[in-house]
C-alpha cells in the first residue's frame, strides 16, 4: 500500500494527464466493441504493480497526423509567406491612399471634412469589430483559405460599389462597411496561417510579410495620384477595386498545411470517456450512467478511500481480445485482482463528468462562461497576454509618428515637398530594416522580446531628441532612426504571441491585440490634440509618445517575471483540482 503523500503524487499525475496521448501512454490500447467506437483500455503499469492507475479523459476530435512531408519553413511555406506580402501590399497601400482620395470625396459631394472623415472613422470601427468576429469565431471554423478570398472580395465589391456612389451615406455604406470587412479577414487570418508554416523561420516570415506596409506607402500613393490624374476618381476606384480582387487569387494559394500531411491515424472519439464499473475507461454512452453515481457500484470503499484487497472486479486479460502487443505479457497479469487501487475520493467531480454525458451543454452560468471562453475570455487570465496586450497598447503610440512628424517640421520651415519626401524615406528604411531585423532574430543570437525592447528605447530617444531636429538634414537622421527601429515590434507581434501563449491562441490572442491597437490609436489621437493646443508646438506630444514606449519596452522586459507567475498560477489550479 502506498502511504498518503505518494498516494496524492499518484492523483495530481492523473489530473495532470487527463487527456493522454499515443505516444506517452504506450499502456494504452484500443479495443473495437461492436459497431461501437474505439474504447481504451487500462493496464496495470510493469514499473508499479501495486498501483492500478484510474483515468477519466475527453478526447478531441482531432485527427493525430505526422510532420513526415509537411512543408515547414520551406516550400510552400514561402509561397504562403509572399501570398500574404501580396495582400497586405493592397490593403495597406489603399489604406496610406486614403488621403488623396480623402480630398477628391470632398471636391465630389461637396461635404464638411468632419462628415467626409466619417467614411475613416465608420471604416476603423467596423473593421474592430470584424476582426474579432473573424479571429475569434471565424478562423476556428472555416479554412483561413475561404476567409482570405471572401475578405478580398468584399473589398474589391465594396470599392467597385463606391464608384455609383451619389451622396456621402451610399459611400460610408461601400467604402467603410465592405471594406472595412474585407480588411479584417484578409490581414489577421493570414498571420495565424504563417505562424502554422514555420517554426525556425517565424521571425523572417512575418518580417516580410509585414514590410508589405512599408511597400504599400511607397508605392500606392504615388499609383493613386496617377490613377486620378488620368481616369478621374471614379475610373480610379473601378481600377483599384479590380486590383483589390487580385486577393482571390492569392487566396487560392493559401492552402491549409494539413492537406501537406501524408500519413493520419484512426480519428480520435469525440465522445467523453470515463471508468465503469469493470475497470475498463469507455465512452459515457456505452455504460449505465446510474452505476456511476453510485460509489458502491465502483468500488467497495474502506475508510482510507482505497480499494480493499480482492474488492473489486477487473476483467482478466485472457478475457481481453488479444493483440501482437499484449500477448507476449499474458503470462505477467493472469491475475489481477489483489492488485489495490486508488480511487479519487471527490464525489463532485464524478458527478460533473457524468452531468457532460447526459448534457453536453451546460446550464446556467456555466453556459455563459463556456461561451465567452469559446471567444478567448479566458486569454485576460493569462498574465503573459495582459503583459503582450499591455505592451502593444502603450506602443501604438508610435504609429502617430509619422502623422505629426511632417506638420512638426513645416512648422520649422522645412518645404511641403521636403516633409514629402521624408515620409518616403521612412518607408523606405522600415521595409529593408524589417526584413533585417527578421532575419537577425532567426539567428537566435538575441531573444526576440530584447530585440524588440532595444528597438522600442531607440524609437523612444528619438521622440525625446525631436527638439533638436532644427534643420533639414537632423530632420532626415530622426526619420531615418524612426524607419529603422519603429516597425520592428509591430512586424513580430504574432511571433510573440506564439512565443508568449503557444500556436493555439494565436487566432483569439491577435484578435484581442488589433482591437485594443484600434482603442488605443483612437485614445491617442485626442492627446496629442490637446497638448499641441495648449502648449502650442507637438514637442510635448512627441514627449509623451516617448514616454509611453519606453514604458512598453519596460514592461517587455519583465517577461521572466509574469512567466513566473503563469507557473504560480498553474501550480495552484493543480492543486485545486487534486483538492476539489
Amino acid at each position: 500500500m502506498l502511504d498518503k503523500q505518494e498516494t496524492d503524487n499518484h492523483l495530481g499525475e492523473i489530473m495532470e494527464d487527463s487527456v493522454i496521448s499515443e505516444q506517452k501512454q504506450p499502456d494504452l490500447e484500443e479495443l473495437s466493441v461492436g459497431d461501437a467506437q474505439p474504447v481504451r483500455k487500462n493496464r496495470v503499469s510493469n514499473n508499479d504493480p501495486d498501483i492500478v492507475k484510474t483515468v477519466i479523459e475527453e478526447l478531441h476530435d482531432d485527427t493525430e497526423i505526422e510532420d513526415d512531408g509537411l512543408p515547414i519553413d520551406r516550400g510552400w511555406a514561402w509561397v504562403i509567406t509572399f501570398a500574404a506580402f501580396h495582400n497586405f501590399l493592397i490593403i495597406a497601400g489603399y489604406n496610406k491612399a486614403m488621403g488623396l482620395l480623402f480630398i477628391e470625396f470632398l471636391i465630389l459631394f461637396k461635404s464638411s471634412t468632419t462628415e467626409t472623415a466619417l467614411i475613416v472613422g465608420v471604416m476603423a470601427g467596423v473593421f474592430g469589430i470584424s476582426v474579432f468576429i473573424t479571429m475569434q469565431v471565424l478562423v476556428s471554423k472555416f479554412k483561413i483559405r475561404y476567409i482570405v478570398m471572401l475578405g478580398g472580395f468584399l473589398s474589391g465589391i465594396g470599392i467597385i460599389l463606391s464608384v455609383f456612389a451619389t451622396n456621402l451615406i451610399q459611400l460610408i455604406l461601400t467604402q467603410s462597411v465592405f471594406v472595412g470587412m474585407g480588411n479584417s479577414m484578409v490581414h489577421a487570418p493570414a498571420l495565424v496561417l504563417i505562424g502554422k508554416y514555420f517554426k525556425n523561420k517565424r521571425s523572417t516570415a512575418a518580417a516580410i510579410a509585414a514590410s508589405a506596409v512599408s511597400a504599400g506607402a511607397v508605392i500606392f500613393p504615388h499609383l493613386v495620384k496617377y490613377l486620378i490624374d488620368e481616369y478621374g476618381l471614379r475610373g480610379a476606384l473601378l481600377i483599384l477595386g479590380g486590383i483589390h480582387l487580385h486577393i482571390l487569387v492569392a487566396g487560392l494559394l493559401m492552402v491549409p498545411i494539413e492537406s501537406f500531411k501524408t500519413r493520419k491515424q484512426a480519428r480520435k472519439s469525440t465522445i467523453p470517456r470515463v471508468l465503469s464499473p469493470d475497470g475498463i475507461v469507455q465512452p459515457c454512452d456505452k455504460i449505465d450512467l446510474q452505476l456511476i453515481r453510485s460509489r458502491e457500484s465502483l468500488v467497495s470503499w474502506d475508510s482510507n478511500n482505497k480499494l480493499k484487497p480482492n474488492s473489486h472486479y477487473s476483467p482478466l486479460l485472457l478475457h481481453r481480445p488479444r493483440t501482437r502487443s499484449n500477448a507476449s505479457r499474458l503470462s505477467d497479469f493472469t491475475s489481477q485482482t489483489d492488485i489495490s487501487t486508488f480511487v479519487p475520493n471527490n464525489q463532485e467531480f464524478i458527478d460533473s463528468r457524468v452531468e457532460e454525458c447526459e448534457n453536453p451543454f451546460l446550464k446556467g452560468d456555466n453556459r455563459l462562461k463556456t461561451f465567452f471562453n469559446s471567444l478567448g475570455f479566458y486569454l485576460w487570465k493569462k498574465p503573459l497576454f495582459l503583459l503582450l496586450n499591455s505592451t502593444f497598447a502603450l506602443n501604438s503610440f508610435l504609429v502617430l509618428f509619422l502623422n505629426y512628424y511632417p506638420a512638426y517640421v513645416v512648422e520649422l520651415g522645412t518645404s511641403e515637398q521636403d516633409a514629402a519626401n521624408i515620409l518616403s524615406i521612412a518607408g523606405a528604411v522600415d521595409f529593408f530594416c524589417r526584413l533585417g531585423a527578421g532575419l537577425f532574430a532567426d539567428l537566435g543570437y538575441m531573444k526576440r522580446t530584447h530585440i524588440c525592447a532595444i528597438a522600442q528605447i531607440v524609437s523612444a530617444l528619438n521622440c525625446h531628441l525631436l527638439v533638436f531636429y532644427s534643420s533639414y538634414h537632423y530632420q532626415i537622421i530622426g526619420i531615418v532612426l524612426f524607419g529603422m527601429f519603429s516597425g520592428v515590434y509591430n512586424s513580430f507581434i504574432p511571433v510573440l504571441i506564439m512565443d508568449f501563449l503557444g500556436m493555439d491562441d494565436l487566432a483569439k490572442a491577435l484578435g484581442f491585440v488589433m482591437i485594443t491597437h484600434g482603442a488605443a490609436i483612437c485614445a491617442y489621437h485626442p492627446i496629442v490634440g490637446a497638448l499641441k493646443d495648449y502648449t502650442g508646438t507637438y514637442i510635448a506630444s512627441f514627449h509623451c509618445m516617448g514616454a509611453c514606449v519606453i514604458l512598453s519596452a519596460v514592461l517587455l522586459l519583465m517577461e521572466p517575471l509574469f512567466r513566473k507567475c503563469k507557473k504560480s498560477q498553474e501550480t495552484i489550479h493543480t492543486k485545486e483540482l487534486v483538492i476539489g
